[in-house]
């Protein structure tokens, strides 16, 4: 059950296909499906064909450090444990002539797990990469690579949601049935509530599958937020929550001022982004608001949009507004900027209504989201502006 990325595996396997050795990374969020990309890639025929049984799989998720990996790798290479240098036997090993790929999967684990890159792995990685006929593979939450390889794909590297067609044959398959016209229209609904995170139609095809309909869970949806994307347990694989508070965790390590999740707060607040200019009236309320929004970038907790929108995924923007509300001196400074661009709302049929509604209407998602938020705790501020924007709609 693999859709809506064929393209980029097959452009992967052509550029392990036409050099003896590459680098090639897979980033994103977490749910983004990179670790199914990557193993898609180590089964596309081109690939088998070529590299035969030379194809290893190593996951970094159990693993602390640099050691570990190399200790790993000898154990998957069947190396004996000698009594000098493990990594040279290792390197020995790649270096023996045979093409070889290798996919570390969830790098990120052990690279960015006490808030910095680690040197070491880093270095690690470097070593390897310089083999004669050894390609390989990472996956990695979040955007940033390591810097002492040179990354054949480093500028399609990151995973973006699926296309709505690639999230409707992914939840028909998860269902395991055929859907009716009207039921794809629902599908479609859903599939877009959810941002077409992967992680997150593959949950709800599956429950789709235990009996939910397609209605019951938009309701549930509507309701429950994240906690309904969930299936078995509480591993990153089988919970959206699990896997967006890994990438906090990592945030929070990353971040001592926590200022990038107070910012990352914010951007939840509006589900149709962060503009650039409402990103620079809070300047004044953030001590160091753009390392906030870097970090934010770094960890595929927001993406950048070619406006400069930051953007937050469905999933992560319901989990953030649940778990992490936004500080009160910020929630008030975001309010003030929208009670004032809802104050400033064009509502006299003359002849600049068009020019000025069209300029607006780019807020308009964002204000009346906000509004509604707002509105069990109502304030002559926040009643004009309502008023206000009611007229302008």
């Amino acid at each position: 059950m693999f859709h809506g990325r064929d393209e980029l595996v097959s452009g992967m396997a052509r550029q392990l296909i036409t050099h003896d050795s590459a680098s090639l990374a897979v980033l994103g969020s977490g749910g983004m499906g990179k670790t199914s990309v990557a193993l898609a890639l180590l089964y596309h025929d081109d690939i088998v064909a070529r590299y035969g049984l030379q194809r290893l799989f190593l996951s970094c998720e159990a693993l602390v450090d640099a050691d570990a990996i190399v200790v790993s790798l000898a154990k998957l290479l069947d190396i004996p444990s000698p009594s000098g240098d493990l990594l040279a036997a290792v390197i020995t090993r790649l270096n023996s002539g045979s093409r070889t790929i290798l996919v570390l999967d969830n790098l990120e684990t052990v690279w960015l797990s006490g808030g910095a890159p680690s040197d070491a792995v880093d270095q690690l990685l470097g070593q390897l990469a310089q083999i004669p006929s050894f390609s390989l593979v990472i996956t990695c939450r979040g955007t940033e690579l390591p810097q002492s390889v040179q990354w054949t794909n480093e500028a399609t590297a990151v995973l973006q949601p699926f296309s709505l067609e690639a999230a409707l044959r992914t939840f028909q398959d998860k269902a395991a049935r055929q859907f009716s016209d009207e039921e794809i229209k629902l599908a479609s609904q859903l599939s877009n509530a959810v941002d077409r995170m992967p992680l997150a139609v593959s949950l709800l095809g599956q429950l789709a599958r235990r009996g939910n309909s397609i209605t019951e869970l938009l309701d549930r949806w509507n309701r429950e937020r994240t906690s309904l994307l969930r299936t078995h347990g509480a591993g990153r694989i089988n919970s959206v929550e699990v896997s967006i508070q890994l990438s906090i965790k990592m945030l929070l390590a990353a971040d001592d001022t926590r200022e990038s999740l107070h910012l990352l707060s914010l951007c939840s607040m509006l589900p149709d982004g962060l503009r650039q200019s409402v990103f620079e009236q809070l300047r004044p309320h953030f001590r160091y608001i753009d390392r906030a929004r870097d970090t934010l970038l770094v960890y595929a907790l927001v993406s950048l949009e070619s406006d400069r929108t930051l953007r937050t995924v469905s999933p992560v923007r319901h989990l953030v507004l649940d778990l992490y509300p936004a500080e009160p001196n910020h929630k008030n400074a975001l309010c003030q900027i929208y009670f004032k661009i809802a104050n400033n709302l064009h509502v006299d049929m003359d002849e600049h209504f068009k020019e000025k509604a069209n300029a607006a209407v780019s807020e308009m998602g964002n204000l009346s989201s906000l509004l509604l938020m707002l509105i069990e705790r109502p304030s002559e501020e926040l009643v004009d502006a309502v008023d206000r924007f009611t007229q302008f709609v």
